[in-house]
């Protein structure tokens, strides 16, 4: 078994300074918080390559990257083609730190409150996805 700290969990720090933060906690891997303030879309390829080096620098691995591309199931189709394309990204951004998990947001409401069509739309949307 394998050990696994989110970035977010340190999202106020410099990046850097949650991973560093990881591997002297002991973790074995982080997920990746992919998010504006922590660890930005608009890095270049080769800014995000330099990431996954220090990250296997310090010994540790990348589980997954947790995106917020989604959130179908709220969302207008206009909204929801808009979030292919970052999704796309994703997909590129985890091959470059070696994982082949991306998770992202279905939507809402909760399970509770949900009706058939907010599944039925996220369903859709996921395995547009899913053929990437």
């Amino acid at each position: 078994m394998k050990t696994c700290m989110f970035t977010g969990m340190f999202r106020r720090e410099r990046f850097e300074t949650a991973i560093e933060n990881a591997a002297k906690i002991g973790y074995d891997a982080v997920e990746i918080r992919y998010a504006p303030d922590h660890f930005p879309p608009e890095l270049t390829d080769s800014e995000i390559r330099a990431r996954g080096a220090h990250i296997r620098a310090l010994g540790l691995e990348v589980a997954e990257i947790y995106g917020f591309a989604g959130g179908f199931s709220m969302k207008s189709d206009e909204e929801c083609e808009k979030q292919l394309p970052l999704f796309a990204r994703l997909l590129e951004v985890a091959d470059m730190l070696g994982t082949d998990l991306v998770k992202i947001e279905c939507g809402g409401p909760n399970a509770f409150l949900a009706k058939p069509w907010h599944f039925e739309k996220s369903a859709y949307y996921i395995a547009r996805l899913a053929r990437m």
